[in-house]
C-alpha cells in the first residue's frame, strides 16, 4: 500500500496559524484584566493562581507556553455558557439610586414598594418576656409597648426601613443617643447610659459609604465575607456593622455585591420594564378607543397630489366637522366607507400585564391594582391568593421588623431602667377576626380544654399555662398558678365511690358530644387516683 507523504504547511499557513494563536492569547489576556479592574484582585485571587500552571521540575510555566487547548480549558470558567441573546436579557446592571428614587415616583412602584410594608406592621404587637412563666404584673410591659410608639416611634421606623429597602435594595437603621457614644467600635450595651436613648433612624443609601477591612474582604470562610465592617454616614461619623440593622430583600452573590454597593437588587429596577409595557399598553388602548372608526372617502388621487393644498383644505374641513355621533358632511357623489377596529383580546392582554407584575411583586391584583377578584371572596383563588400574601407579609415581619424591634427594646431597656430585659416580640395575626369570631373561637377552645380536663387528658393547671402562653386568647396575664380557692377545692377528697359520678352531663354541643360537668366542691371529676380508690372500695366491700 503506498504512503502519502504529509503535506507542509505553507509561510501563509504557519503565519496564519500563528496570529491565530496570538489572537486568543490576547483577548484571553484582556478577558482576565476586566475581571480584576471590576471585581477587584483580591476576590479572584486565588482563581488567578490556579491559571498558572506547574511543570515536571516544579517550576512555573507561563501562560504564553501552555497548549492553546489547555488555556482554554482553564480559562473557560470566566465565559458564560450562554448565548448573547440569552445572557444580555439577564445582565441587568445596578440602575442608581438616582434613578430608584426617579422610579418611585410612579404610583404602581411606589404602590408595590409601600403597602407591603404598611400592612406588614398595621396588626401591630405584643412584648413578652423571655423567661419562662414570668408575667407582667406590675404593667411594665404595657408602657414599653406604648412608648415604643408614642415616644420612640419605631413602628414607623420599621415602615421606612422596609420601604427604603424595597426602593434601593438595602436599608441601614441606626439608634440615636443624646450623648455622643462611640458607635465605631463594635457594640457594648454598657456604652447606653440611662436616658441617653432617643430612638432610631433609617438612612438612605446615598449618604453612606461601605468600607471593608481585615477578613471581612480576602477571608472567604469569614462570616461577615464581603459584608462592610464599617459604615461611613456623610464623612461625619463611621458606625461598626454591629451597631446597625441592615435590610437586604432580594440579596445578590458575592461576585456581585461590589456592582451593586454591597446592598441587593431593588425592586424598583426589577419591575420598571413591566410598569413601563402595562402603562404604554394601558395608553395605547385609550387612544385606540378614539380612532377605532375609519372613515375612507372614495376621491381622485391625481387631483390630490396635482393639488394637495385644495386637498389638505378639503381634510381639515372634514376632521372638524365630524363628531363622534357619525355626523360628516361630504360631496353628494362621494361614496363613504366606515371600519371600525375590533378590541378583542385588549383587556386579555392587560391582565397578562397584571399578573406578570403581581407575580414579581408578589402581591394581588386586589392590593396593587386595586381590582375585585374574580370569582368572588369564597373562591379558590381567592383564598390561595390571601393566603400568598399572608405569607410574605409574616415574612417580611420576621426578617425585617423583628430584629430592628429586638435592639430598640434591648436598647429601650437599658436606657428607661439601667438594666437590659430580655424581652420577646409576639406579632398580631395578618388576618384580624372580627369581635363575633374571636367569641367563637374562645367558645371552641373553652370547650375542648374542658373536655381534655374531663377525660384526664391534662390537668387544670396545665389548661391554664396553656391559655397564659397563647398571645391570641386575651389570657397573656393570666397566673399559671392556682388561686388558693380553687387549691382547696383540689385537696378535697373522694371517700365513697358513691360521690364519683359520671364526668360529663347530659348536656351536649351542637356537633352531639356530651360537654363536661362544672367543677364544683360536691360534684369534682374523678382523678386515677379516684378510680383506684373506687376499685379498692370494690375489692374490699363488693359491689
Amino acid at each position: 500500500m503506498r504512503k502519502t507523504r504529509r503535506k507542509e504547511p505553507t509561510e501563509l499557513e504557519r503565519r496564519r496559524r500563528e496570529e491565530n494563536i496570538f489572537y486568543h492569547q490576547q483577548r484571553r489576556k484582556q478577558a482576565e484584566d476586566a475581571i480584576v479592574r471590576e471585581y477587584g484582585e483580591e476576590m479572584i485571587g486565588s482563581s488567578l493562581k490556579r491559571l498558572v500552571k506547574t511543570g515536571e521540575n516544579g517550576g512555573k510555566i507561563a501562560f504564553d507556553s501552555i497548549e492553546d487547548d489547555a488555556c482554554c480549558a482553564i480559562s473557560s470558567q470566566f465565559r458564560p455558557n450562554l448565548s448573547y441573546a440569552i445572557i444580555s436579557k439577564f445582565q441587568n446592571t445596578f440602575i442608581g439610586w438616582q434613578n430608584c428614587a426617579i422610579l418611585m415616583q410612579n404610583a404602581i412602584i411606589s404602590n408595590a414598594c409601600t403597602l407591603p410594608a404598611q400592612k406588614a406592621m398595621m396588626v401591630g404587637y405584643k412584648l413578652g418576656y423571655l423567661e419562662k412563666g414570668k408575667k407582667d404584673s406590675d404593667g411594665k410591659l404595657d408602657h414599653l409597648e406604648e412608648i415604643s410608639q408614642s415616644k420612640y416611634k419605631i413602628q414607623d421606623v420599621c415602615v421606612q426601613s422596609a420601604i427604603n429597602a424595597f426602593q434601593y435594595g438595602y436599608s441601614l437603621t441606626v439608634p440615636t443617643f443624646k450623648e455622643d457614644v462611640d458607635m465605631s467600635t463594635p457594640f457594648d450595651i454598657s456604652l447606653v447610659k440611662k436616658g441617653s436613648y432617643t430612638g432610631m433612624a433609617t438612612i438612605e443609601p446615598y449618604w453612606i459609604v461601605p468600607q471593608l477591612e481585615g477578613e471581612d474582604l480576602v477571608d472567604s470562610w469569614s462570616r461577615h465575607f464581603f459584608e462592610p465592617t464599617y459604615y461611613d454616614i456623610n464623612g461625619r461619623k463611621k458606625i461598626h456593622r454591629s451597631w446597625c440593622i441592615k435590610n437586604i430583600p432580594y440579596p445578590v452573590g458575592d461576585i456581585l455585591k461590589p456592582k451593586y454597593l454591597y446592598g441587593g437588587v431593588p425592586l424598583t429596577q426589577m419591575i420598571y420594564e413591566d410598569v413601563y409595557a402595562y402603562e404604554k399598553a394601558v395608553n395605547e388602548l385609550n387612544q385606540l378607543l378614539l380612532t377605532k372608526r375609519t372613515v375612507c372617502i372614495e376621491g381622485d388621487m391625481f387631483t390630490a397630489i396635482t393639488n394637495p393644498e385644495e386637498f389638505n383644505q378639503k381634510m381639515r374641513v372634514s376632521s372638524d366637522s365630524k363628531d363622534n355621533y357619525g355626523i360628516l358632511a361630504v360631496d353628494l357623489e362621494s361614496n363613504v366607507k366606515q371600519f371600525d377596529t375590533t378590541l378583542t383580546g385588549m383587556y386579555e392582554v392587560i391582565e397578562c400585564l397584571q399578573d406578570r407584575l403581581c407575580a414579581k411583586t408578589q402581591m394581588s391584583p386586589a392590593d396593587l391594582f386595586k381590582k375585585i377578584i374574580k370569582g368572588g371572596s369564597n373562591s379558590g383563588a381567592g383564598k390561595f391568593e390571601r393566603y400568598d400574601v399572608n405569607n410574605r407579609l409574616e415574612k417580611i415581619q420576621l426578617s425585617q421588623y423583628l430584629p430592628i424591634i429586638d435592639f430598640h427594646n434591648k436598647l429601650m431597656t437599658k436606657s428607661e431602667f439601667g438594666k437590659e430585659i430580655e424581652l420577646k416580640t409576639i406579632f398580631n395575626p395578618i388576618d384580624s377576626p372580627d369581635e363575633m369570631t374571636r367569641a367563637q373561637i374562645s367558645d371552641l377552645k373553652t370547650k375542648s380544654a374542658m373536655m381534655r380536663v374531663g377525660a384526664h387528658l391534662t390537668t387544670r393547671e396545665e389548661e391554664r399555662e396553656r391559655m397564659a402562653n397563647d398571645p391570641n386568647d386575651g389570657w397573656v396575664n393570666l397566673d399559671p398558678e392556682l388561686p388558693p380557692q380553687l387549691k382547696d377545692i383540689d385537696a378535697q377528697f373522694v371517700d365513697s365511690p358513691d360521690q364519683l359520678d359520671n364526668s360529663f352531663s347530659a348536656e351536649k354541643d351542637n356537633q352531639g358530644r356530651p360537654l363536661p360537668k362544672p367543677l364544683t366542691p360536691g360534684n369534682r371529676v374523678p382523678s386515677k387516683r379516684d378510680i383506684r380508690r373506687k376499685k379498692e372500695i370494690e375489692e374490699n366491700y363488693g359491689k
